[in-house]
């Protein structure tokens, strides 16, 4: 039985790959973001918004997990919260599940990688009519939350 260790790598890394595949490459966040060593993972819908989603990011952005290889690739799945009211960076608002063959070998917390506040008053009367015009247009009210990792297949080295 060979076992390797995978990185789970996420958008604009770069990787060699050995016995153990090893992060090599630089980060991605948000421009200005205090969170600078994390990669954007996700874009989650705040829900009292028309538009609006909050950068994600991993709680672990280091994550690994040994896993053998001939159990078959590895899959993602993410659950994401509902966002209402101010969401602040850091905030956990989804998760990352990683699973092989059916078994869990990884999970992970999306956090928020940048502030995004709740429309004010006025904004929200905005919101309401915006709402309006898209239930008769039949397009979407809320924006539409999107994973942006990847899993790589694993392959024999």
């Amino acid at each position: 039985m060979l076992f390797y260790t995978t990185s789970f790598t996420f958008p604009h890394r770069s990787i060699i790959q050995t016995v153990i595949i090893v992060y090599v490459g630089s980060s991605v966040s948000e421009p200005h973001s205090p969170v600078k060593q994390s990669p954007l993972v996700a874009r989650v819908a705040h829900t009292e918004w028309t538009d609006a989603t909050v950068p994600a990011t991993v709680a672990e952005p280091d994550l690994t997990a040994v896993v053998f290889a001939a159990d078959g690739s590895i899959e993602q799945t993410a659950t994401y919260e509902e966002l209402t009211g101010d969401i602040h960076e850091g905030d956990v608002i989804g998760k990352l599940t990683f699973t092989q063959n059916g078994t869990v070998v990884a999970e992970c917390d999306l956090i928020a990688a940048k502030d995004q506040q709740a429309p004010n008053i006025f904004q929200k009367v905005g919101v309401f009519f915006d709402r309006l015009v898209r239930g008769f247009q039949d397009q979407p009210t809320v924006a539409e939350s999107v994973l942006l990792n990847s899993t790589d297949a694993i392959a024999d080295l």
